[in-house]
């Protein structure tokens, strides 16, 4: 009878050793098993069971080596679940059969030999004590990190509870839940939430810590009530979803957390005006204006698209080719979007057009504009910026997001019916009737809109300003 050999099988008569690569490595091997044919025909089996044998401790090594360059670097909780993964390869978990203690009969005696799980214990210390010596009483003075995951892991036949850091609980969020798509308000939360805290443990996070940082956000960072609120519905939703799937049996402390009472409310934005919208045209028109940043708002002011939607701008999402030169925005790896209705087709006016072909020309990535600009907060700082420079007066109310609200109004004063409208800045029809229908008007269509638009830009009644909101550019 054939001997069961790990990785030796017969195919056509011939000897061949096959092993799946590990799921965790097939990045770095590039394939998803090792298969070789050994030249052995069926009365070559003595020596087909030894080439077998030796080509399974080779691909041993091989794993073994890979984990342990992969585990430089790596945090306690990474460590662990690499452990995990190599214990379970080489059967040493509870349950499998290197757990097992073979017991033999010597004589009239039974004894029980150690198992594979004990010799592997043995091993890692004999390993640290050849490499650091022993202490005073007669233990490795230390071990590795990825010696101690590994013996944490054979002591207790399976991974220990991890102590999951801030840091590990995103890469686990953002790579399973989703889907390692980009999410600005997940990232930005958990950004200032390490910023604040330090990359501490899960098992750190008190209530009272929380509490802490929801007053950091509003004292110190200048945040608004409907900010805080969003900071605390990703954390909090993070938090659920690796306690959940790690098994941790924490209580998630960001639970029935809420903005201070005292932080403001969300600040209402307005259109620009005629007269700014005068003096910012006159700005980009000067050679000494930035013309990544002059780009940028003309596109914004002639598309009515949120910010980081043009600067997150990709070569994929442009189509200057189309019988009707568009945008067509979609989620990228540098930039989500706001909601599922906020991909859609934008068609170009001839200004928004050549606007798009100069930056393209200078674009050296995958992207139209610069990283910089797929950064929220420092496009703010760079649209704004510009803005002020043009002499808008300094208010919260006139910031980039006024070229939004501009076309907004415009379409409305063009009476442009609402479902094209909403289909040109991406809204979503309310109601249980929102998911029904088309979302998007044909491009003929929307272009259309554009144009009827376009001469209603900055028609706001001055009522609408505060005092002093209109004062430098009149």
């Amino acid at each position: 009878m054939r001997l069961a050999v790990k990785g030796l099988v017969v195919r056509k008569g011939i000897f061949q050793f096959r092993r799946a690569v590990p799921p965790d490595l097939r990045d770095c091997v590039g394939k998803l098993e090792w298969k070789q044919s050994l030249g052995l025909t069926l009365d070559r089996e003595a020596e087909a069971l030894e080439k077998a044998r030796k080509l399974w401790r080779s691909t041993d090594q091989q794993i073994d080596a890979l984990r342990r360059k992969r585990a430089a670097g790596q945090s306690e909780f990474e460590l662990i679940k690499a452990a995990e993964r190599w214990a379970q390869d080489l059967e040493l978990l509870a349950g499998q059969p290197g757990s097992i203690n073979e017991v033999i009969e010597v004589g009239s005696v039974r004894e029980a030999l150690d198992s594979q799980r004990e010799l592997m214990i043995a091993a890692i210390v004999g390993e640290a004590e050849q490499a650091f010596g022993l202490d005073d009483h007669g233990r490795p003075q230390r071990f590795t990190s990825e010696q101690k995951a590994r013996l944490a892991v054979l002591r207790h036949g399976k991974a220990p509870r991890p102590e999951m850091r801030l840091s590990d609980a995103r890469d686990s969020y953002f790579s399973n839940q989703l889907e390692g798509k980009p999410d600005n308000a997940a990232e930005a939360g958990v950004k200032q939430l390490i910023e604040k805290m330090g990359d501490v443990r899960l098992s750190e996070i008190s209530r009272l810590a929380v509490e802490e940082w929801v007053a950091w956000l509003y004292h110190t960072r200048g945040q608004s009530q409907s900010t805080i609120r969003r900071r605390l519905s990703t954390t909090k939703a993070m938090f659920n979803f690796v306690n959940r799937r790690h098994d941790l049996g924490l209580a998630n402390p960001f639970e029935n957390q809420s903005p201070p009472k005292a932080a403001k409310a969300p600040i209402d934005r307005v259109p620009f005006h005629t007269s700014h919208l005068k003096a910012i045209d006159a700005h980009l028109a000067q050679e000494t204006t930035n013309r990544t940043t002059a780009r940028l708002l003309t596109l914004l002011k002639l598309t009515g698209c949120r910010p980081l939607e043009i600067g997150g701008l990709s070569r994929g999402e442009v189509y200057l080719q189309a019988s009707i030169s568009q945008i067509r925005l979609q989620p990228t790896e540098g930039r989500s979007l706001k909601t599922r209705t906020s991909a859609r087709p934008i068609p170009l006016l001839p200004q928004a057009r050549e606007a798009l072909e100069d930056a393209l020309k200078g674009a050296d990535s995958a992207y139209v504009f610069p990283p910089s600009c797929r950064d929220s907060s420092k496009l703010s700082q760079r649209l704004n910026k510009a803005i002020k420079s043009a002499g808008v007066p300094t208010s919260p109310r006139l910031v980039a997001y006024s070229f939004r609200h501009g076309m907004a109004e415009a379409l409305k004063a063009a009476e442009v019916p609402i479902e094209v409208r909403r289909s040109l800045l991406g809204h979503e029809e309310p109601g249980a009737s929102g998911g029904y229908g088309v979302e998007h008007r044909p491009p003929q269509r929307l272009l259309k809109a554009l144009e009827v638009a376009v001469p209603h830009l900055g028609a706001i009644d001055t009522a609408v300003y505060a005092r002093g909101e209109l004062s430098e550019v009149e």
